[in-house]
């Protein structure tokens, strides 16, 4: 009798992030310590040792969450491409990038940013694997218009922070405001733009162009 075939690298791939998606909505609803490997392969309708097969524990599960759902392929392609963007395109598409993520995950951005903050080793891999790169890669962009002479600041990486705290900013004052929030009915594309300006404006010394 045949044995079962290997599943395909596109159903491997299917499972793992079936297994991600299952394992979000559970640390969101129970939270990361109520939550075991059996809620998980229950939610995901796998059994638990598939879970094992893809990740040696649930802690590892909670970091390729975080690296995967923040470090999306999106924001990496963006920040690859950043030499072929004008600055005030670059920076647009940038607020635009992390805004959207966060107002259409506004639950799982709270939580996976709740657990980056309660648990030391968790924030101490996050800015490791995740932070980190997108800094570089920011940075790298802004010392490029630096040498240009298009930005008129001598500091990169408070620049790169500033941008990626406005945008974190946004997300956590919607998540407490919901509903209510002046910006609920605004679409991430039209307050980029808004955040891009007050930015282009005070990188370009107070400059810009009339008419």
């Amino acid at each position: 009798m045949a044995g079962k075939k290997p599943d395909t690298p596109f159903l491997v791939e299917q499972k793992r992030e079936r297994i991600m998606n299952a394992a979000l909505a559970v640390f969101a609803r129970k939270g990361y310590g109520e939550t075991t490997v059996p809620d998980v392969a229950h939610e995901a309708g796998v059994a638990v040792g598939t879970i094992y097969n893809y990740f040696e524990s649930k802690r590892e599960l909670l970091i390729s969450l975080m690296k995967e759902r923040f470090f999306t392929a999106s924001l990496v392609n963006l920040l690859e491409d950043t030499s072929q963007k004008d600055d005030m395109a670059f920076l647009s598409a940038f607020m635009e990038n992390r805004l959207r993520f966060g107002f259409d995950n506004i639950d799982s951005f709270m939580f996976l940013f709740s657990e980056v903050n309660r648990d030391p080793e968790v924030r101490k891999q996050w800015v490791e694997q995740i932070l980190k790169p997108i800094m570089a890669r920011v940075e790298s962009f802004i010392e490029s218009r630096m040498a240009a002479g298009d930005f008129k600041i001598n500091d990169p990486a408070v620049l790169a922070r500033a941008m990626t705290g406005m945008g974190i900013g946004f997300i956590l004052l919607y998540s407490l405001e919901r509903e209510g929030s002046p910006i609920d009915a605004s679409k991430p594309g039209d307050i980029s733009l808004v955040l891009a300006e007050l930015l282009h404006k005070g990188l370009k010394g107070g400059e810009h162009e009339s008419g």
